[in-house]
């Protein structure tokens, strides 16, 4: 399950607060040549070592991604989109079996990164972060939802207004009028707002794009209050105990509103879980 925009600024916060000041000693790669292929990793392993002696500066995080900045001009950008622990270990006897990459500190502490599936885990130096899709993507585009000065009611409805793409477009991907969703937020909004998935931008009244964005609001609040996802664990291995109020979990279950069967539908290159009581088309 993806990591979204409220559990990456669980994990962002406490990077802040842990990271800083840290030296990297050494690191480690494990099963990481199918996503070195796809570009999720560097290609060159050799490209990690430019870590080691760094130290910890500043840690950005935004939309689906955590950028750790370090010394010398060098980052280490997480961005476990697709799902995927970061967690930090006080020594190396507390690493879990199975990770994609580890980076040990001089002072015994080990932060460890395990994707379940497809995801960013970069070295990239100051001019290489500038030109890498995570940054395009996360730290430049769209409207970040959690931050009040960006995400108001007037940028947003701006933005979408005259936008002719679906509501999967508008709330998910790299043309997204916001950033920080995947999938399983884009099915809880939609329902949380009672609008249906085939649904064009520039097709809502004012009135529904005010439930939109109330509803972006409402999921993630409910997100951050639980610590994130039910599948989610933060940094200290916490579970979250957030649980989905629409998403593939619902397939043929009555809808918690109203009671009407759950619509499964193929749509924007996956599937969508919907109410067709709730979510009207038209």
């Amino acid at each position: 399950m993806s990591l979204e925009a409220p559990e990456i600024r669980i994990l962002g916060i406490q990077l802040s607060q842990e990271l800083p000041g840290k030296k990297i000693a050494g690191y480690e790669l494990s099963r990481s040549e199918k996503m070195q292929k796809i570009g999720f990793m560097n290609r060159d392993s050799s490209d990690y070592e430019r870590m080691i002696g760094r130290i910890v500066g500043k840690v950005d995080y935004r939309g689906m991604a955590i950028v750790i900045g370090l010394d010398k001009r060098m980052n280490l950008v997480l961005a476990p989109e697709y799902g995927g622990e970061i967690r930090l270990h006080k020594s190396a006897e507390e690493m879990p079996k199975k990770f994609h990459f580890k980076i040990e500190f001089t002072d015994g502490g080990v932060l460890s990164v395990r994707l379940k599936s497809m995801g960013g885990i970069l070295a990239l130096d100051d001019e290489e972060l500038l030109k890498s899709w995570a940054f395009a993507r996360d730290m430049e585009g769209g409207i970040y939802p959690l931050d009040e000065s960006e995400f108001t009611f007037e940028n947003f409805s701006h933005a979408i207004r005259d936008n002719n793409t679906g509501m999967k477009t508008i709330l998910v991907g790299k043309d997204a009028v916001v950033v920080g969703f995947g999938n399983a937020a884009y099915q809880e909004i939609i329902f949380q707002a009672k609008i249906h998935p085939k649904r064009k931008g520039v097709e809502l009244k004012e009135k529904e794009i005010r439930s939109l964005f109330k509803a972006i609001e409402t999921v993630i609040k409910r997100r951050l209050a639980k610590k994130g996802k039910d599948e989610f664990v933060d940094l200290y291995g916490t579970p979250g105990k957030h649980k989905l109020i629409m998403g593939s979990n619902f397939r043929d279950q009555p809808c918690p509103r109203c009671g009407t069967t759950i619509t499964r539908a193929a749509m924007g290159g996956g599937h969508v879980h919907f109410c067709s009581s709730c979510q009207k088309l038209g």
